[in-house]
């Protein structure tokens, strides 16, 4: 798994994806998927990487969550989609936590409430 995380290959992203989302392999295995995939920076992975924000795992979350933090502005237009979507409080804290850190002008937009005078 180190070996992949250090090459940052993106043929490695089904089988980190696989990882990942197998709630039946060990909390580190997935984090180190998470942590591998926010550091190969490929799109494609950020509806896995925004799931692990539900994951029952908290260190399958945080990892989740830095990953996305990586991926920088380009998750946001994706983590605006899944607040927008969500029913569930807890996930979308987390996403909001996520578009404040990443801190763009879209992604604060997305958190901030319109007010009129």
């Amino acid at each position: 798994m180190n070996a992949l995380k250090s090459i940052g290959d993106p043929s490695a992203l089904p089988y980190l994806i696989q990882i990942l989302e197998n709630t039946n392999e060990a909390g580190s295995m997935r984090q180190n998927a998470a942590e591998a995939l926010g550091q190969i920076g490929d799109t494609s992975a950020l509806s896995h990487l925004i799931a692990t924000l539900a994951d029952k795992d908290d260190t399958v979350r945080q990892s989740g969550g830095k990953a996305l933090r990586q991926l920088g502005p380009k998750a946001v237009p994706a983590l605006i989609e899944a607040r927008h979507h969500t029913t569930d409080g807890d996930v979308r804290r987390r996403i909001t936590a996520q578009l404040r850190y990443i801190g763009t002008s879209e992604a604060l937009a997305a958190i901030t409430p319109n007010t009129r005078r």
